[in-house]
């Protein structure tokens, strides 16, 4: 048999403290794991190997560049199997 409404409203007004105080924690909580997610920034942890200045306001376009043009391009990349790198380039240049 059912218990009667009043005894159910009764239990849950006793709990709602313990409730209330679960939920604050867990708002807390959450609060506290976010934070120690975030990204910090290290002094020192990178480093800057080339800058570029602002030429934007000193560049004119005039017109479209030669499709036989040379461009000097650096790229510096740490990662795993650099050997096919100019193999890859090709294929992406080809394809265009």
């Amino acid at each position: 048999m059912p218990a009667p409404p009043l005894l159910n409203n009764l239990l849950f007004l006793s709990l709602l403290p313990a409730i209330m105080h679960f939920l604050s924690l867990a708002v807390v909580g959450s609060f506290v794991i976010a934070g120690l997610a975030a990204p910090t920034a290290r002094a020192g942890s990178y480093v800057v190997h080339e800058s570029r200045r602002d030429f934007s306001k000193t560049w004119v376009k005039r017109s479209n560049i030669s499709s036989n043009s040379k461009v000097p391009v650096r790229v510096g990349l740490t990662q795993r199997n650099l050997h096919k790198g100019y193999a890859l380039l090709m294929e992406v240049l080809v394809s265009v």
